[in-house]
């Protein structure tokens, strides 16, 4: 199902790998610049819509899509589809429509992944990037994420594995289970007290455990009953398709271009103004987080905001302005 928050501004599009995308748009005004936004999971182009008012009515551009897998776009069966190369090479083919040279991009959980690859593959279309609540991750060795290790690493330095929910989002049967069990997943995705998280997703096993006992948690405030209803409507309570872009990566089905990457000598370096966003409530990130890829990066900004994960929802005002003063400065 397409957006429905702002259907003026949504529009479909056939790009050459033959998917067809739904995103919104609104062209920028005078001089004003573009700003691609690129949402997670279980996430839309909805998820912006507290950015899209914002920053549209101060007449800057935006292409917000729902990326492959996910509301109004195609929404191929095989994890094979999901490689990032091959979406990568669909988004600017959105911004290549819509004659768009550079843009400020923002990427959230794992479109923050996503972006992650993205801009290695096109640098030259960028002004300057945003990631929120995870840090840029660089395309290395031949594994898009290294789930093992990470959770090794967290359980020694947090005391908890953060990924261990990637295990169970990547099995064949999880999207049937989630959507049996869809109010205990949805109670949990946008629980009241960010902090359950640590018990009840980032373990390996927990997350499963949680929806087949049917359990519940309050639901933050920030995620209203309209917005809960229209999240739903959007998903149809189907998470099958999303849940390719955990099963890709699992499955490291772009091995064999990570290892032609790193032959060739791709360049990982991030060269525009970076900016992240940290969720100071996060439950689910790696130790070390921006600071471990600051070498790869020219030009880091970091800024923290008391929030849950879910920052461009829960605190749209601070992250907003937080935004603005980074795409107003990437331009000095």
């Amino acid at each position: 199902m397409a957006n429905t928050t702002f259907p003026g501004l949504t529009r479909t599009l056939t790009v050459p790998s033959g998917a067809v995308y739904s995103y919104i748009y609104t062209p920028a005004v005078t001089s004003k610049p573009t700003i691609l936004f690129l949402h997670g999971f279980p996430s839309t182009s909805w998820d912006w819509h507290h950015q899209v008012e914002f920053f549209s009515a101060k007449g800057y551009g935006l292409i917000v899509p729902d990326l492959l897998g996910y509301g109004g776009s195609s929404k191929p069966d095989s994890p094979e589809e999901y490689r990032m190369t091959r979406i990568a090479a669909d988004v600017i083919a959105i911004l290549d429509h819509e004659k768009v040279e550079k843009v400020h991009s923002v990427g959230h959980d794992t479109g923050s992944i996503f972006q992650s690859r993205l801009v290695p593959y096109y640098p030259t279309r960028f002004l300057s990037l945003a990631f929120l609540s995870v840090p840029y991750t660089p395309p290395s060795g031949s594994h898009d994420v290294d789930v093992d290790a990470a959770n090794k690493i967290s359980q020694e330095v947090f005391g908890y594995q953060a990924l261990g929910y990637w295990k169970f989002f990547a099995r064949e049967d999880a999207w049937e289970i989630i959507r049996d069990h869809v109010d205990s997943f949805l109670s949990l995705a946008y629980a009241e007290d960010p902090m359950c998280w640590k018990e009840h997703l980032a373990p390996v096993g927990a997350l499963e455990k949680w929806l087949k006992s049917d359990q519940t948690v309050p639901i933050a405030e920030w995620m209203t009953p309209e917005d809960l209803k229209l999240h739903r409507q959007i998903f149809q309570d189907n998470y099958k398709t999303p849940l390719n872009w955990y099963k890709s990566w699992m499955r490291n089905v772009n091995k064999e271009q990570l290892e032609a990457d790193i032959i060739a000598g791709l360049d990982r370096k991030l060269h525009c103004p970076v900016l992240f966003v940290e969720a100071t409530l996060e439950v689910i990130k790696i130790p070390g987080g921006a600071e471990n890829t600051r070498p790869l990066i020219d030009y880091l900004s970091v800024r923290d905001v008391a929030s849950s994960h879910w920052l461009q929802l829960e605190k749209p005002n601070e992250l907003n302005k937080i935004l603005e003063e980074h795409f107003i400065g990437a331009l000095v």
